[in-house]
């Protein structure tokens, strides 16, 4: 199936062996934003790097195991990183596949799932990522500008929904209690404003550098 997708590819299945030693990093930046890989040997640590140097992780994948890879940077700013936790070899499709090639294997049906399913990762990876921040008025701020990306892709949102308290709390691992006195603390300073049909961000780059 690999095969048709990369007719002049070098090997018989289409993709490119890539081998990387332990502790060394998983060269995301030479990789196109279509690309993927399947682990065939070793374990990699998949990443999140932000703008101020802050890195989380956020997967950990074996043999056998798909990764998403390309050096796509988040509206955010936050960009793919990761790194080979022991010696990996990888079996990489390491180009972006014309439309005409993607047809070969795919109806325009099932690449438009592909893309909502890539968001949705990417949606899951950036709550991870708001989850690990070291203190809940951090957390709560990424939780919001993650939402405002992701809720309705492709799409910003300079406001949301009045969701559950207790839902919010529970994706950044915080209490109920915890995370309304943070919203208080936000609406006090002039980075939200809230009422009973929704949380309006007013001062997105603030809530960032939370």
């Amino acid at each position: 199936m690999l095969g048709e997708l990369l007719p002049n590819a070098p090997t018989p299945c289409g993709l490119r062996r890539l081998t990387v030693e332990a502790r060394a990093p998983i060269p995301f930046w030479l990789l196109a934003r279509e690309s993927f890989a399947l682990v065939r040997r070793g374990v990699v640590v998949r990443q999140r790097a932000d703008v101020h140097g802050g890195v989380v992780s956020v997967d950990i994948a074996g043999p056998g195991a798909y990764l998403p890879l390309g050096s796509h940077v988040a509206s955010s700013g936050s960009v793919a990183a990761g790194y080979a936790a022991t010696d990996v070899l990888l079996c990489v499709y390491a180009e972006a596949a014309s439309p005409r090639q993607l047809e070969c294997l795919a109806t325009p049906t099932l690449l438009e799932l592909r893309r909502l399913q890539m968001e949705a990762l990417e949606r899951m990876e950036r709550i991870a990522d708001a989850r690990s921040r070291s203190t809940v008025a951090r957390r709560v701020g990424a939780l919001l500008c993650v939402l405002a990306d992701t809720l309705s892709p492709p799409r910003a949102r300079g406001m949301l929904p009045a969701l559950y308290l207790r839902d919010l709390a529970g994706l950044i691992d915080a209490r109920h209690e915890s995370l309304c006195r943070e919203l208080r603390k936000l609406e006090q300073q002039r980075l939200i404003a809230r009422d009973a049909e929704q949380i309006r961000l007013l001062d997105r780059e603030a809530l960032e550098q939370l």
